[in-house]
């Protein structure tokens, strides 16, 4: 029996050694299991923030590009405003020697007109002098007559 005991006392020895050294072990598991959930917490936590800036960088590249589109969009604009300004402007030029050319012809128009006028003036003048000779002449004649 003592055989058996010191067997037995051996035996809870060792049984309490491993039962010590498997606390120390699980208790290091325990403790590496708790520190490793608070590694993947923290991996969580910056996977999430990591998402809202990739989500935020993606909403400033869309609004980036939308801003590019209505630069683009703009500067369309602008440029057919200023075709639109150099087509005006070529009209308004034509417009301008149109206009030239009717004051040219209109002012060519009234020296001819002038030049017909200065004849049509002598013949008026000629023909209002021989009228007025006739009539005078005719008064005259007619009041010699009367007198006598």
């Amino acid at each position: 029996m003592q055989i058996f005991h010191h067997f037995s006392t051996k035996e809870n020895v060792l049984h309490f050694i491993i039962s010590v050294l498997s606390i120390k072990y699980y208790g290091k598991c325990f403790i590496f299991h708790h520190f490793s959930i608070r590694v993947n917490v923290l991996y969580f936590i910056i996977s999430v923030l990591s998402t809202k800036v990739n989500g935020l960088y993606f909403i400033i590249s869309v609004l980036s590009a939308k801003v590019n589109v209505l630069y683009f969009i703009v500067s369309v604009l602008s440029a057919k405003v200023n075709v639109l300004y150099f087509i005006i402007s070529v009209q308004s030029a034509k417009v301008n020697v149109l206009y030239f050319i009717v004051s040219v012809l209109s002012a060519k128009v009234n020296v001819l007109y002038f030049i017909i006028s200065v004849p049509s003036a002598k013949v008026n003048v000629l023909y209002n002098s021989s009228f007025q000779y006739k009539v005078l002449g005719k008064c005259f004649i007619f009041h010699h007559f009367s007198a006598k």
